[in-house]
């Protein structure tokens, strides 16, 4: 796993989603990204994302948190961004925030994000964050 994850100064949490095994085969390296936000990025952060020539950014914060840390692109950066309007969590909290309010214990913590990951992809304005143009 760890050599999925690429270190960046001010960006956190950016993974390759490439190479897990599915239903349909292997999914390929180098195509499919998730990461944070990244309104801390440093200019070398971006240089290194403009390596990877990225051009479609598909952003799950609600407009809240995208008003909170507005992401910084590359200069050259042209691709699309793809966002629903409206809030993703409550007004404070980004969703995995929310979830784990309260958490004491692993086990807690591990049954918290299990079920806000199985019921995200449900969740209306996220849906609509993969559609173009957002409806």
């Amino acid at each position: 796993m760890s050599d999925r994850v690429l270190n960046f100064e001010g960006i956190h949490n950016f993974r390759d989603y490439g190479g897990y095994d599915t239903s349909a085969g292997r999914l390929r390296t180098g195509l499919l990204w998730r990461s944070g936000q990244h309104g801390a990025a440093t200019a070398a952060d971006l240089a290194s994302l403009a390596d990877l020539r990225i051009s479609t950014v598909i952003d799950l914060r609600g407009d809240s948190e995208r008003a909170l840390a507005p992401c910084l692109r590359h200069d050259g950066f042209d691709g699309l961004v793809l966002f629903a309007p409206g809030e993703t969590a409550g007004i404070e909290l980004a969703p995995h925030e929310e979830a784990g309010r309260g958490i004491t214990t692993a086990a807690e913590a591990r049954g918290a994000m299990t079920r806000l990951y199985a019921a995200m992809p449900y969740r209306p304005i996220l849906a609509r964050s993969l559609s173009w143009p957002p409806k």
